[in-house]
């Protein structure tokens, strides 16, 4: 019998696998420190189900955890407002944005989040034991891209005018 699935929320914990590459391990860590999957109350045998948003806001994620060489228990302190950035925004206006990302020296731990244009130059936030990088999100759009088509949850033709959030668009023809 085949699970129906909401159309709001299609992906589960194994396509997030699956889009960025984690292992068991990993996986099972980004469950405890990230807020899709943190403090959710599941029936058993049911996983939780994510949003194209959701999926996006793990990308940004996955984008950070490998390029600062972080784990993901470092970035919990800002990963809700990632997540909540993501899935209110189109994913047109995601691929011009850059996360600047202020991290404390010492604990090497995420303080504070910021999404920006690219053209807009402020500046760094850092104090003598904060650092301030910034970081262009098209990465995370292009790996999340690439996860939809080829796993056939959109057809590549479609794919640039998918809208996150999803959104009803509709024309007169």
């Amino acid at each position: 019998m085949k699970r129906a699935t909401d159309p709001q929320k299609p992906f589960s914990p194994r396509n997030v696998r699956a889009a960025f590459g984690l292992t068991e391990h990993e996986l099972r860590d980004w469950r405890n420190h990230l807020p899709p999957f943190r403090g959710a109350r599941l029936k058993p045998g049911q996983g939780p189900r994510l949003s194209h948003g959701q999926l996006l806001g793990f990308g940004v994620v996955a984008v950070l955890c490998k390029r600062l060489e972080l784990p993901v228990r470092k970035l919990a302190p800002v990963s809700a407002e990632i997540f909540k950035y993501c899935e209110s925004t189109l994913l047109e206006q995601v691929m011009r944005q850059s996360l600047r990302l202020t991290i404390d020296l010492e604990s090497r731990e995420a303080i504070e989040v910021d999404f920006v244009s690219r053209q807009s130059a402020r500046p760094n936030r850092g104090g003598p034991l904060a650092a301030t990088v910034e970081i262009p999100l098209d990465a995370a759009t292009s790996m999340v891209h690439g996860y939809l088509v080829r796993g056939g949850f959109l057809p590549a033709d479609q794919q640039m005018n998918l809208r996150i959030p999803l959104a009803v668009v509709s024309s007169k023809r």
